[in-house]
C-alpha cells in the first residue's frame, strides 16, 4: 500500500490533471472559434480569436509548467510494481 505522502502526491497530480484538461478544454474552445472566423474570412474575429487562443495557449503552458514543477516528477523516482511469479 502507497504510503500517506505518495498517496497525496498522487491526488494533486490528478487534480493538477484535471485542471490542464481544463484549461485544454478553453485551447480547444478558442481554436475552434478562430477557425469558424477563418471559414467565413472574418478579420475581425480572426485578430481576436488569435489573441484569444495565443492567451489560453499560454494559460495552458503556465498551468502544467507550475504544476508539473509541484507533482511527483520532482520527487525521487518512483519504482514500479513488476509483479513475480510464484511457481
Amino acid at each position: 500500500m502507497p504510503d500517506a505522502s505518495l498517496e497525496e502526491a498522487l491526488a494533486r497530480t490528478e487534480g493538477d490533471a484535471d485542471a490542464s484538461l481544463k484549461a485544454a478544454a478553453t485551447v480547444a474552445s478558442s481554436l475552434k472559434r478562430l477557425r469558424a472566423a477563418a471559414r467565413v474570412g472574418d478579420l475581425r474575429e480572426i485578430r481576436r480569436g488569435l489573441e484569444s487562443a495565443g492567451q489560453a495557449i499560454a494559460a495552458l503552458e503556465q498551468q502544467f509548467a507550475t504544476r508539473r514543477m509541484d507533482g511527483i516528477s520532482t520527487r525521487r523516482p518512483i519504482s514500479p510494481v513488476v509483479p513475480t511469479s510464484r511457481s
